[in-house]
Parts: C-alpha cells; sequence; structure tokens
C-alpha cells in the first residue's frame, strides 16, 4: 500500500512536471507569437507614420499656396459676404448695414470731392480702376487726417469689421458714383 503512495506521489509529480512544461512551452511560444504580432504591427506603424508625413507635407503645400494668394481668397470672401456680384458688385444687406453703422453713408458726402480729386490724379479710366483707387484714395485720406474718425472707432469695436473691409465695400459706392459723374462706361 505504502508503494502505491509513493508511486501514485511519484505520479502526481510526474504529470505536474509534464504538464508544467507543456504549459511553460505554451507560454513561451505565446510570448514568441506576441512579439511576433508586435513586429507585423510596427510594420503597420511604420506604413502609418510614412502616410501621416505625407499628409502633413501635403497640407504644408496647400497652406502655403493659400498664403500665396490669400488676399485674392480674402476678397472674395468680401465681395460674396457684403455684394452681390452683379458686375460690378454692389453692396448687399450685409454691406449696406456695414457702410451704415460704420458712418461711412454719413461721412461720404462731406468727403466726396477730395476722394475725386485723388481719383483724378490717378488715371482713373475703367471701373476697375475707380474701384482700386477709390480704395487706395480712403487710406490716403485717413493718413493725411482726414476725418474718418467714425469708420476707425467703428473698426476698433467691432474687430470682426476693421477698416480694410469698411474701406473695400465703400469702394463699390464710391466706383459706381465716380464712374456715373465723370462719365466711366464699361
Amino acid at each position: 500500500m505504502r508503494y502505491n503512495k509513493i508511486n501514485n506521489k511519484s505520479m502526481d509529480q510526474a504529470t505536474i512536471s509534464f504538464l508544467s512544461f507543456l504549459f511553460g512551452a505554451g507560454f513561451v511560444t505565446g510570448i514568441i507569437n506576441f512579439i511576433m504580432k508586435i513586429g507585423g504591427y510596427s510594420t503597420k506603424l511604420d506604413a502609418l507614420k510614412a502616410d501621416v508625413t505625407e499628409i502633413k507635407t501635403d497640407c504644408k503645400s496647400i497652406w502655403q499656396n493659400i498664403n500665396k494668394h490669400g488676399s485674392h481668397i480674402e476678397g472674395l470672401m468680401i465681395h460674396t459676404k457684403y455684394g452681390i456680384t452683379n458686375s460690378p458688385t454692389i453692396p448687399n444687406e450685409l454691406g449696406n448695414k456695414l457702410l451704415t453703422n460704420s458712418g461711412f453713408y454719413e461721412t461720404y458726402p462731406n468727403i466726396k470731392e477730395k476722394i475725386y480729386a485723388i481719383l483724378d490724379t490717378m488715371k482713373t479710366n475703367t471701373l476697375y480702376d475707380a474701384e482700386k483707387n477709390s480704395f487706395t484714395a480712403l487710406e490716403k485720406l485717413g493718413k493725411e487726417g482726414v476725418d474718418l474718425n467714425k469708420l476707425k472707432n467703428h473698426s476698433v469695436n467691432n474687430p470682426d469689421e476693421p477698416l480694410e473691409l469698411i474701406y473695400g465695400v465703400a469702394s463699390w459706392v464710391i466706383r459706381d458714383d465716380y464712374a456715373k459723374d465723370r462719365n466711366i462706361i464699361e
């Protein structure tokens, strides 16, 4: 009987040793498989990193192109938001509200002849010239100390409506008046 107990004990130990070996081997195999999978993911991550780098490069290129054309894009936004493009562009409801709230319509009659005098010296022969030169004339008058304080104060108090925006929309009104008064017809 005692022999059976020893043999059972030995058999239990042998079974445990054998199972430990199998589990140990399985554990090692599992670790090896895990490492191989990580290696596969590493390859996938490397490919993903390369794709992201390419996207960053493309985005940088797009951003540089936008910056090159920034003034054109901004000008287009002004025309579509504040004007009605009827060739030539005229202020829409929002554009007229801007010119009213900024004090342009109130100030314009007092500075109209000064603007015309500047436009007359600038080779203003087309509607395009009249619009571009009107913007320049407003800037020049502002620098010369002509009273554009209402426009300037409005611009400071309304950061989303800078002075350049007011001048841009106002240039459409000045262009049309100047073209009518100076018989510029296109």
